[in-house]
């Protein structure tokens, strides 16, 4: 269990009536705390009046702060819709360093287009979404950020004003006529063609503003009576594919007519959100910093970054309006994002293709070495790399859930429903050929136990410290271009909701999502940047990935050295047709 230990100043250790610099009295808020922490914590618990700053722990009090966020959120509502205000804001909370410093290069940034068929009516699937938003708080926030002129330090706060917050509106008329709309179309299958503009595409789904917009999709064809559509876009800044769970299980909850809900008490966002401000400050979240500083030093030597860069940035999905360091107005000077395909949709770049092999022995390792599947999976992402490079180590980006490795002072943050992932950049040394795959094995999963452990730091922090060691550039070359990313299992929604479209934009030149599907089935899921990248080299490369994850978790090759892995027995390799 994790408590925090920060160092603050003298005055905020002391009790009653404190006074500030410049001779203002004032009540101090305690440290976070669990019980401070708990206020709001189930989406009951809403205080029917306006915020105060009593509402607003990360505040500490402070006022001045407490006021301009008030005028920051006021002036972006009254923009976006006259009758919104401050009143009309539920909760509001710090939003943390993984987004508010994300770089936006091109309108969709950041953003996932998800698509589902729904059996149900219209005025069902309006019902089901609703009582989801109403639960999941995230789903109804705008992002507001804080007003420049606002100092890094105020007067009573020990802790860095937030460069951005979450505003959480209040479950309205006036909020979802914002958040959701309603299309008709010849067939129900039309779906993937509507909204496909920046602005309604997730172009206006950037700081600051709203954060989703949903969509509810009716069909002109009476034989499609009893079914609708769900289309939606969300800024990955209110979701991570746990707490998207939670949101689709309510809604298929709602759609099979359950009054009551699994679980009755939906975890606030706020809590972690809290927790995830105070973080980078405390003893511990500097030594995650120190953690990773150490172990990324000398990275400017010994890596080299693949897949090599044939053009500037890395990106999937459309990359209209993307901006360059050296041209800030959007359009491209030197025309260095061509496609590598030269028609059709290619040219907006390609996201949601499945392949999938079937791995016999994958829980077998588990179950007699206590290797899990996402650890032998990484081990044949890390073993691919080298083969490519030629090195002696390999190195690439991947999310962090940050849900597993959190007990603080007593608070269980798994079940929040809010973002909690983090990026982290791996570094597996693989000097030798000789090395058995058992032995790769256990030490990636042992390297993957201190990547859970510090998975939260502070981002900014640890490039400053790698600047100081020449790392930096290195680090931020390396971190967007290929990402690896475990996805967890979900238990299965009805088949009153069906996937039909799952697409994300994040600035990744290659991107690939596994899946465990039953006992033995490995899912991949690739997307990638086709300015960078032409369809045949990442199929080669999934298809190397999968027939190298077969070879490693056969257990008469456990003790072969990892030399001897076969890359290419994919012949078995398929493309996959089922739900993610």
């Amino acid at each position: 269990m994790m408590a925090l230990t920060a160092t603050l100043p003298a005055t905020h250790l002391q009790s009653g009536v404190q006074t500030t610099p410049d001779g203002q009295q004032w009540i101090p808020i305690p440290e976070p705390t669990p019980e401070l922490w708990k206020n709001g914590r189930t989406y009951h618990a809403r205080p029917e009046q306006p915020l105060t700053v009593a509402n607003l722990p990360h505040l500490h009090g402070d006022r001045e702060a407490f006021s301009l966020s008030v005028d920051a959120t006021e002036q972006l509502l009254t923009n976006l819709d006259k009758r919104l205000s401050w009143k009309d804001v539920e909760a509001f909370y710090p939003m943390s360093d993984v987004w508010a410093f994300r770089r936006v290069k091109r309108p969709r940034s950041g953003t996932h287009r998800h698509e589902y068929m729904i059996k149900g009516s219209t005025f069902q699937l309006r019902q089901a979404l609703i009582y989801a938003l109403e639960r999941n708080e995230m789903m109804r926030s705008a992002a507001v950020p804080c007003n420049k002129d606002v100092p890094t330090y105020t007067s009573v706060n020990p802790y860095p004003f937030p460069r951005m917050h979450y505003a959480v509106l209040r479950g309205h008329a006036e909020t979802y006529e914002h958040l959701i709309d309603e299309v008709e179309v010849d067939n129900l299958a039309d779906v993937t063609d509507i909204k496909h503009g920046n602005g309604e595409d997730g172009g206006d789904l950037q700081f600051p503003g709203f954060m989703t917009a949903f969509t509810i999709v009716t069909s002109r064809n009476s034989k499609e009576q009893g079914m609708c559509a769900l289309h939606y876009v969300m800024n990955h800044a209110v979701f991570d594919m746990a707490s998207l769970h939670y949101f689709l299980r309510d809604i298929d909850e709602r759609l099979g007519g359950m009054e009551q809900p699994r679980d009755t008490a939906a975890l606030s966002y706020g809590p972690y959100a809290y927790w995830r401000y105070v973080w980078p400050y405390t003893d511990e979240g500097k030594a995650a910093v120190n953690f990773h500083r150490e172990r990324l030093t000398g990275l400017q030597h010994s890596a080299k970054a693949w897949p090599p860069a044939r053009t500037t940035g890395w990106m999937r999905g459309n990359d209209e309006g993307w901006l360059t360091k050296d041209n800030q107005d959007g359009h491209s000077t030197t025309n260095d994002r061509r496609p590598l395909a030269p028609t059709g949709k290619e040219q907006k770049g390609k996201s949601g293709d499945f392949r999938a092999i079937r791995v016999p022995h994958i829980l077998k390792l588990r179950k007699e070495h206590g290797i899990a599947p996402a650890k032998a999976i990484k081990t044949a992402v890390a073993l691919f790399h080298v083969k490519e490079t030629g090195a002696y180590e390999a190195v690439f980006s991947q999310a962090e859930g940050g849900r597993m490795a959190i007990d603080v002072d007593g608070l269980d943050f798994k079940g929040a429903r809010g973002p909690m992932v983090e990026m982290v950049l791996n570094r597996v040394a693989i000097p030798s050929q000789n090395e058995t795959v058992l032995s790769l094995f256990n030490r990636v999963q042992t390297q993957q136990a201190a990547l859970s452990k510090h998975s939260h730091y502070h981002r900014g922090q640890l490039v400053q410290e790698l600047e100081k060691t020449g790392d930096a550039h290195q680090f931020e070359s390396c971190a967007p271009r290929f990402h690896y990313n475990w996805a967890p299992r979900m238990p299965p929604t009805s088949d009153r909701i069906k996937l039909t479209k799952f697409e994300g934009r994040s600035d990744l030149g290659m991107a690939l999502v596994y899946r465990l599907k039953g006992d033995d089935e490995l899912v991949i899921e690739q997307s990638w940047d086709n300015a960078q990248l032409k369809e045949e080299e990442v199929e080669r490369t999934t298809r190397r990935i999968l027939a190298a994850a077969k070879w490693i978790c056969n257990p008469e090759n456990w003790n072969k050295p990892i030399g001897e892995c076969d890359f290419d027995a994919h012949d078995d390799a398929y493309v996959y047709q089922g739900l993610p």
